[in-house]
């Protein structure tokens, strides 16, 4: 496993190669291929960048829901997203931010931009495999309900994270729901999130 600012594997494997043949112990098929590496850096570029994109973590969106709930002892909803780490190594400095969930005509495009930067406020580190759990509560305005599920209106959701990949790269991921309709859980207490349109986004 690399970190940050560590050598790719191509870099790591011309550095084997080049160990092998000072100390002569290199057979010809390797100083052979340690010759066409040293002059070719284009194999070198590529080897790399096909080593980052193996290796690097990759944040997702894993599953999300809206459920009914008592908030204070009116009518509302509780959005719960998680989001997981599918990649091979750590995302560092990981932060993640989710904007209130927003009741809203369903054509409209309410998404704004990320709440936080990769500098902003406390961070932590997401391994392979980890899960990150973002929630938030709040109350259905009056009538809204009924116009939710005859799809006049949508509950939209949006947030995402933002990290620091093994290699030094800043990297987000943004996720964007709209969710109407009846409720369509196991159990009819609720939704799953529905992506938006327009997708998601993630680099």
């Amino acid at each position: 496993m690399t970190g940050p600012g560590c050598a790719g594997a191509g870099g790591l494997e011309i550095g084997i190669l080049a160990r092998q043949f000072t100390n002569r112990r290199a057979t010809c098929g390797q100083a052979k291929h340690l010759k066409v590496w040293r002059s070719n850096p284009g194999i070198v570029r590529g080897s790399e960048r096909t080593a980052q994109t193996q290796l690097r973590a990759y944040i997702s969106l894993e599953s999300g829901s809206i459920q009914h709930a008592n908030i204070d002892g009116q009518l509302g909803f509780i959005v719960s997203v998680v989001l997981r780490n599918y990649g091979v190594t750590p995302g560092y400095h990981f932060r993640t931010w989710m904007s209130p969930p927003a009741i809203l005509d369903a054509e409209v495009v309410p998404f704004a931009a990320p709440a936080v930067s990769i500098a902003d406020g406390a961070s932590s580190i997401l391994g392979p495999g980890s899960q990150a759990h973002l929630n938030w509560r709040a109350v259905f305005p009056p009538d809204a309900l009924p116009e939710i599920r005859d799809g006049k209106k949508a509950i939209f959701c949006w947030g995402g994270a933002n990290y620091t990949d093994a290699f030094g790269h800043q990297r987000h991921f943004t996720f964007r729901c709209a969710t109407s309709g009846g409720e369509d859980t196991a159990d009819q207490g609720g939704w799953g999130l529905k992506p938006h349109k327009i997708g998601y986004d993630a680099n």
